[in-house]
């Protein structure tokens, strides 16, 4: 079962208890609660698989995994 934890500064997607990684090993997370929500409905719609382009979650791993972890310049 997906669920959605906050940590410090963002919500964490889980299954069952853990955090839900994305293929790069980072965890799914957002700081918009409707984008975890949807992100939750599209996971028990279309499962974890990145490569799904009907499924937000597609893009959110990528986010996670090429954008947020990037520094940015002010």
């Amino acid at each position: 079962m997906y669920t959605i934890s906050r940590d410090e500064e963002s919500l964490l997607i889980e299954k069952d208890g853990q955090p839900l990684l994305t293929p790069m090993m980072h965890p799914v997370r957002t700081v918009f609660r409707p984008l975890a929500d949807r992100l939750l409905e599209d996971l028990v719609a279309y499962g974890e698989d990145p490569s799904n382009p009907m499924s937000l979650v597609a893009f959110q791993y990528a986010m996670v995994d090429f954008f947020s972890v990037m520094p940015r310049k002010n």
